[in-house]
């Protein structure tokens, strides 16, 4: 099988690290992210319409994203974190 090598910063090294699955390897991870990518332009409007108030709480929860772990950003979504 052929192979390519890449560099990528530490911070996305961790991010995929976390998204791995036990007994998965990075390429499979890589993949398995990769096929499920939607294109932005899917979500264009989305939000057209939507109340302020609302807006301005996915505001905040995307601002937490950056600095919660997913157990709490899940609870803040209200889903239940994987056992």
């Amino acid at each position: 099988m052929a192979v390519k090598t890449i560099t990528i910063t530490v911070e996305a090294y961790n991010a995929l690290s976390r998204a791995k699955h036990p007994h998965e390897s990075f390429s499979e991870t890589v993949r398995r992210l990769a096929e499920h990518s939607v294109p932005l332009s899917e979500f264009a409007g989305a939000w057209e319409g939507a109340p302020k108030d609302r807006l301005q709480e996915i505001e905040r929860f995307l601002e937490a994203s950056g600095r919660l772990g997913w157990s709490q950003l899940k609870r803040r979504a209200g889903r239940k974190p994987a056992a």
